[in-house]
């Protein structure tokens, strides 16, 4: 990832910035926490990869996933409508829900690297400023 950086960021970034990508999608830090989303899907979590940031595109991984999802209204809300649409009308409040409710940072951790080296610079900075 340093080299994507370095094509986005020409000049040097400020020591007190901390700039992080999330590897393909966001959509691969959530699914990293299979227990969190299989308990806020009803999906079972046989139907979950282990490995989420080798996903090509997490979020067609997500839509194919919640096409499983046992709850009418998350499906609803977060499946597109039509095949114009990437993304249902609701998607990103119940992916924020997922987040606020049920998602478990540490867990996802365990299943992405990326997510793991962002906790660890996050709380390096947050050390030094205490």
């Amino acid at each position: 990832m340093p080299t994507l950086i370095r094509t986005w960021i020409r000049e040097p970034l400020h020591k007190n910035l901390i700039f992080r990508v999330a590897v393909r999608e966001v959509e691969a830090w959530l699914l990293a926490d299979i227990e969190g989303f299989s308990e806020y899907t009803g999906i079972s979590k046989a139907n979950f990869s282990n490995t989420p940031e080798e996903i090509q595109d997490p979020k067609a991984e997500m839509m194919r996933l919640i096409k499983r999802c046992r709850k009418r209204h998350i499906r609803e809300d977060i499946l597109p409508k039509d095949q114009y649409a990437k993304v249902g009308p609701n998607y990103n409040e119940r992916l924020m829900e997922f987040v606020n409710k049920h998602w478990n940072i540490n867990r996802a951790a365990k299943r992405s690297d990326s997510l793991r080296r962002t906790m660890d610079h996050l709380s390096t900075f947050n050390a030094i400023y205490k």
